[in-house]
């Protein structure tokens, strides 16, 4: 907003043509990674619609566009697909998206569930409408056609909205039915969300979405999270809910597999929760460091297996995590190796080798480059101006201590607060959550 992207440049003096353009192209790209931020981080957005005028950019191809442009544009009509329509498509549907925001990260949440169904129906209005005309166009001969990643992209960044508006809603279906079509509908985008757009096991280096899933940052990783832990609360609850039916039913499993009979309406929440588990080892494969979301999916199958063929839920996820912390190990060695073209040397007695030491400190341990102690001391003395010992009287240990890892496997405890997920499915502190 200081350069001025947010007033639209018919509003400027003298621009040119291409100038302009460019500006209203990167004030959209701004906002939609404003909107998509505060959905993931929980917060408000800074900015509504009313703070800002700028219009969409022009539906025209990127080589229509060239600095010595001195008549004005000719956009093409909206109805017809250009290198800008998919911009287009989400800078329109950006106010509703706003208000969403708005409204499920207020301080003082007051959105009401009439007010919920009716945003719901003007967010699938949009995604609908949008998503027919890009698909209208997938495959087509016309230059610039888009692809099945700009679909799915699209696809997702839309649905999430939907997904958490109703999340609120979503536990509480399960004892007042009035909630029922909150329920469905997260389910719904949650599988539309999960869902790969290929076979992860073949072919998945050539699928652009997969290798996004694989190797993605920033909000891009919250997909996963906020998808699976609608499906997993879904799954778990349906198969402690149904006990006593599936105990009158034979459980047979077939000799080529492991996996225990899955009841033929969960096996979409079962494979999306498998999913997860194989992206998440992908993930460390590819170098990513978060070892507790995969110990965590690890688990959360297992005990879903067990559920299903009526063993210890509590030995299972036990079995899973150990196997699972062994696994990390692993993957991360071969990672470090891949990107070093070397082994990591833990032989060596580091500082901090087979001591307590707080979040951040293992890293003198695994790499052997112990932190400047000095430097360290004298930052401390002084930040931004203010003199003193700004550790002196702060347990940064306590403030620092992750207390999710406390997720009360078995048979007791919320299944959501596996992921950090309060009881009206608000994010807290899960697996994912930033430090």
């Amino acid at each position: 907003m200081h350069l001025g992207l947010h007033r639209d440049p018919s509003h400027i003096g003298k621009m040119s043509v291409f100038h302009a353009e460019m500006r209203r192209r990167l004030w959209a790209t701004i906002m939609e990674m404003t909107v998509q931020s505060s959905l993931d981080m929980g917060m408000p957005p800074m900015i509504s619609p009313d703070d800002y005028d700028t219009l969409p950019p022009s539906n025209v191809n990127d080589e229509e566009l060239t600095e010595a442009d001195t008549v004005p544009l000719q956009p093409k009509p909206l109805k017809e697909y250009t290198q800008c329509s998919m911009q287009i498509a989400f800078y329109e549907t950006l106010p509703l998206r706003l208000e969403i925001c708005r409204l499920i990260n207020s301080l003082h949440f007051s959105l009401s569930y009439d007010e919920a169904i009716r945003l719901g129906a003007d967010m699938l209005a949009a995604c609908r409408e949008k998503l027919t005309f890009v698909q209208s166009f997938l495959g087509s001969s016309t230059p610039h056609s888009p692809n099945i990643f700009q679909v799915k992209l699209f696809d997702t960044f839309m649905r999430r909205f939907f997904l958490c508006l109703h999340r609120p809603f979503y536990t509480r279906s399960a004892h007042d039915p009035r909630f029922y079509y909150s329920r469905k509908v997260c389910l719904d985008a949650s599988i539309m969300i999960a869902r790969p757009t290929a076979n992860p096991t073949e072919g998945e280096e050539e699928d652009d979405w997969n290798r996004l899933t694989y190797r993605c940052v920033g909000f891009v990783k919250s997909f996963i999270l906020h998808s699976m832990s609608t499906i997993y609360f879904e799954l778990t609850s349906r198969l402690e809910d149904e006990q006593d039916t599936l105990l009158t039913v034979p459980i047979t499993i077939s000799p080529s597999s492991s996996r225990p009979y899955v009841p033929l309406e969960l096996q979409p929440y079962y494979n999306a929760l498998v999913f997860a588990r194989f992206a998440t080892e992908k993930r460390l494969c590819n170098g990513d460091v978060n070892a507790k979301g995969y110990i965590w999916f690890c688990a959360a199958v297992a005990r879903v297996d067990a559920l299903l063929s009526r063993t210890d839920p509590g030995a299972a996820v036990l079995s899973a995590s150990k196997k699972a912390v062994s696994d990390t190990a692993v993957f991360m060695r071969e990672a470090y190796f891949a990107e070093q073209g070397k082994h990591i040397d833990l032989s060596q007695p580091y500082p901090y080798a087979g001591k307590d030491h707080g979040r951040g400190d293992g890293v003198d341990d695994v790499t052997g480059t112990p932190r400047d102690l000095e430097e360290q001391s004298r930052l401390g003395d002084s930040f931004d101006g203010v003199e003193g010992d700004l550790g002196q009287d702060m347990d940064w240990e306590r403030l620092m201590r992750d207390e999710s890892l406390d997720i009360g496997w078995g048979d007791v405890g919320d299944p959501q607060g596996w992921f950090g997920i309060s009881a009206d499915f608000t994010l807290g502190w899960g697996w994912d959550a930033p430090m």
